[in-house]
């Protein structure tokens, strides 16, 4: 009985958080991929800040 009700409440947990948040189903090369850009983008704005200081 136990296990059964962990089951079904692991498996509306996995459900919400695939509906609810878009992210959560992303595979792992993708979030890699956007990480990077993310990283990219984050760099290029402390540089553009460091030039403006200047």
């Amino acid at each position: 009985m136990y296990t059964a009700t962990t089951g079904a409440a692991e498996f509306q947990l996995l459900a919400y958080c695939r509906f609810k948040f878009l992210s959560f189903s992303i595979s792992w090369e993708k979030h890699e991929i956007e990480r990077q850009e993310f990283i990219k983008r984050y760099k290029e704005k402390e540089k553009e800040k460091v030039k403006e200081i200047k």
